[in-house]
């Protein structure tokens, strides 16, 4: 009898140190993807790699005392605003949370992961549902699949349908209703009958709302944490499809492709959608709204073929690969002006080694894209800095000369995206910023680009008197908490410019005050390793546009 006690209550010693263990492991992996937010699913990716979010990360992560105002108290404030273009002429504004409010959000969706990933994980369409990334990857989440698939998943709807209903949602993250949050985490009665901050739907409704003013359409475009949002709403979505039968096809973020037997079928599926998607107050893009019937083609022959083409490594014969390859990048560009195809062509190009003697030739025509489509640039910069880390001779008078005439016509039409790498380029390449350049985006609202102004001012690029009293304004405590938040603490934590009042609004404030004293700054302009950079994302969401 002894001998069976004692091996019971062995068995509760070690079921009890394996449960102490599953907790450790469990409080592990969420200290993990809380950093995983903050280092790396906060900024979007679409900025220059010296805006980066690595010293907040640390700076939360490491000390566990911190403010008691990042956890709870009232503070609302309104995001960061970026402006990046899209296919054709639209573009996309990003929004960067205030870090206060980002922390709520990021922490409050950490804490309930277990329950929120169980409901992303109810999806049968969904391609895009977020995976927490293991490995020292770009973002946070990896996507469940990448975009070098969708030609297989393709292939394979289309080898058992006929017809293909094609939609997506009109204006998806802009239209967002942040109430309907805690309707897909709870169902609609249970959120509506108990409102309180206990179900943590509601939390993250509130939080949403705190870090936009209040606004209750849309949730910001950039960070990590949309995308956990937004999959949340949409897998439910799914689900309902699902229970009506429609579980052929997929969705590709907010991208559906639906497979039917006949025209009947995929007609009332549409309506089916529009249902269910009213359910969380949604709309389908009736402009892009289709039903396609085979044999139909993936895609337009010419893209295919840029996507295909092979480049030869002999000097000459590289030299005519490159000629006969951009002057297909152009007329297929002029042929279709709603597809990035400039881009994507650019882009495609960081993964070939032009030789040193063919170099000139490609700066030709990447300065050529640039100007043809400014919102290339992100990927010319990648190829300039590629370049020039190989120690190739670089044309610096013509880049200059082109980044004058991007930045001064962008600037019209408050282009933040181009703006700011133009300005990155200034600073890299040590070019003295016009003064023409300068008149032209010194007061626009666009914190990113008003850092990379002032920096070209501290490095010296500047050698005209300029009125930066604009930038001087800005400095208050209203502004803080405002669309500029980023460049004021900036300034303020550089001392670059004193505040406007008698009190620095970063001390008047528990959490900057803190973000100050554990040396946390938003923009590294030391920065110069930059090869990661350059080999990320070299094809880019925007391939998605090119509807394969």
């Amino acid at each position: 009898m002894v001998a069976v006690n004692n091996l019971i209550y062995t068995i509760r010693i070690i079921l009890f140190h394996l449960a102490v263990l599953d907790l450790i492991n469990e409080w592990k992996n969420i200290m993990s993807l809380l950093r995983k937010f903050l280092e790396k699913g906060y900024f979007p990716k679409e900025l220059p790699p010296q805006f980066n979010t690595l010293s907040y990360a640390n700076a939360i992560m490491s000390n566990e005392n911190i403010p008691q105002l990042f956890n709870s108290g009232s503070f609302l404030t309104r995001p960061a605003i970026h402006n990046i273009s899209r296919k054709g002429a639209l573009r996309r504004k990003l929004s960067i949370p205030n870090p206060v409010n980002y922390f709520r959000l990021s922490k409050a969706i950490v804490d309930n992961w277990h329950d929120i990933s169980n409901l992303l994980n109810i999806s049968e369409l969904s391609m895009t549902k977020p995976i927490l990334s293991l490995e020292n990857t770009e973002r946070a989440f990896h996507q469940d699949h990448s975009l070098n698939e969708l030609p297989e998943l393709h292939a394979k709807l289309r080898s058992q349908y006929k017809y293909i209903l094609k939609t997506d949602i009109s204006r998806f993250y802009h239209t967002i209703y942040t109430h309907s949050i805690p309707w897909c985490l709870h169902t609609k009665a249970v959120a509506k009958a108990n409102r309180s901050d206990a179900l943590y739907g509601n939390l993250l409704d509130k939080i949403c709302r705190d870090l936009q003013d209040q606004q209750t359409i849309g949730i910001p475009i950039g960070p990590d944490t949309s995308l956990v949002i937004a999959e949340s709403i949409l897998c439910k979505v799914d689900e309902a499809l699902k229970e009506r039968g429609i579980v052929n096809g997929f969705r590709y973020i907010d991208d559906y492709f639906l497979g039917f037997k006949t025209l009947s079928e995929a007609e009332s599926a549409i309506a089916v959608l529009q249902e269910q998607l009213n359910v969380y107050e949604l709309a389908l893009n009736s402009s892009k709204t289709e039903i396609i019937v085979l044999p139909h083609e993936f895609e337009d022959l010419s893209i295919s073929e840029l996507r295909n083409f092979s480049f030869k490594d002999a000097n000459y014969n590289q030299r005519a690969d490159l000629i006969y390859y951009f002057n297909k990048v152009f007329t297929v560009a002029k042929s279709s002006p709603e597809e990035s195809i400039i881009k994507y062509a650019v882009s495609r190009l960081l993964s070939i080694n032009v030789s040193n003697n063919n170099y000139p030739l490609l700066e030709k025509f990447l300065l050529q894209c640039i100007i043809s489509d400014s919102s290339s640039i992100r990927y010319v910069v990648k190829h300039f800095l590629k370049y020039s880390k190989l120690g190739f001779q670089q044309d610096i008078e013509a880049l200059s000369c082109v980044l004058k005439q991007i930045t001064t016509n962008e600037s019209v039409h408050v282009h933040g995206s181009e703006i700011s790498y133009c300005l990155w380029m200034y600073i890299y390449f040590n070019i003295n910023l016009p003064e023409e350049v300068f008149l032209s985006i010194n007061k626009l609202r666009d914190p990113f680009v008003a850092i990379l102004v002032c920096d070209c001012f501290d490095s010296g690029l500047i050698d005209y008197t300029c009125d930066l009293s604009f930038y001087n304004e800005l400095m208050s405590m209203e502004e803080l908490k405002g669309d500029m938040w980023v460049f004021v603490y900036e300034m303020l934590f550089r001392e670059w410019f004193q505040p406007t009042g008698d009190q620095n609004p970063i001390l008047q404030n528990e959490c900057y005050n803190f973000l100050r004293g554990n040396d946390v700054s938003f923009y590294d302009n030391t920065r110069n390793d930059f090869d990661a950079y350059v080999k990320a994302d070299v094809l880019g969401y925007e391939m998605i546009n090119l509807h394969l």
